[in-house]
C-alpha cells in the first residue's frame, strides 16, 4: 500500500524571509478613493413612474371619484379583516391581493404598478394594446406599470377578439402530443 502524501516532502527547502517595511496607516477608505463625489441612487428612484404627471393627477382625480378604489384604500390604511367574509361585498375582488396592497405618492399601489379606476381601464387597455403585440407582450407591459383586478384576462380576451392581431398572429402551431 502507498505511504500517505505529505506535502512537506513536496515543498522544496530554501530561505525566505519576509520583513515589514514601516509605512502609513492602511485602512480600507484609502485603498482607493473615489475620485468625484457621487450622487446617491435614491434621488433617482421617484422618476420611475410608468406615466406623466399629468397621466398620474387624471389617475389620483379618478381614483378619488372611485368609490370601490376609495374603500380599498381606505382598508389598506387601517388594515385588512382576518377573513374574506368581513370584507365588504364591492372590494372582495381585492382580498386576495391585499398583501401587495399600498398608498404612495396619493395613488393606490399593487407591489409597484399603479392601481387604475374602473373609469380608466378600458382606455388604458387600449393604450397597452395599441401595439398589436400579442397577449404575452401586453402583460409584459403591464406588469411594470399598472394593475387592477382581472387585468390579464382581460387582455387575453382583447387580444382575441382584435381582428388585426389575430389575422397577423405567429403561425407556428404546437406539436400535437404523440403517445410513444
Amino acid at each position: 500500500m502507498p505511504e500517505a502524501f505529505n506535502a512537506s516532502n513536496a515543498v522544496q527547502p530554501s530561505n525566505r524571509t519576509c520583513a515589514r517595511q514601516a509605512g502609513g496607516e492602511a485602512y480600507t477608505l484609502s485603498r482607493n478613493p473615489l475620485l468625484s463625489e457621487q450622487e446617491p441612487f435614491t434621488n433617482s428612484v421617484e422618476s420611475t413612474r410608468p406615466a406623466t404627471d399629468t397621466q398620474l393627477e387624471r389617475i389620483r382625480e379618478a381614483t378619488r371619484h372611485d368609490a370601490q378604489l376609495q374603500k380599498v384604500t381606505d382598508v389598506t390604511l387601517k388594515g385588512w379583516p382576518a377573513g374574506v367574509e368581513d370584507v365588504a361585498y364591492q372590494i372582495r375582488e381585492f382580498f386576495d391581493s391585499r398583501e401587495h396592497m399600498s398608498i404612495s405618492d396619493a395613488l393606490l399601489t399593487y407591489d409597484d404598478c399603479i392601481v387604475i379606476p374602473a373609469s380608466m381601464r378600458e382606455e388604458i387597455l387600449e393604450g397597452i394594446h395599441r401595439g398589436h403585440q400579442g397577449i404575452t407582450k401586453c402583460r409584459e407591459r403591464t406588469n411594470l406599470s399598472v394593475w387592477w383586478p382581472g387585468i390579464s384576462k382581460e387582455i387575453k380576451s382583447k387580444v382575441r377578439l382584435c381582428h388585426f392581431c389575430q389575422e397577423n398572429k405567429s403561425s407556428q402551431r404546437e406539436e400535437p402530443l404523440r403517445f410513444v
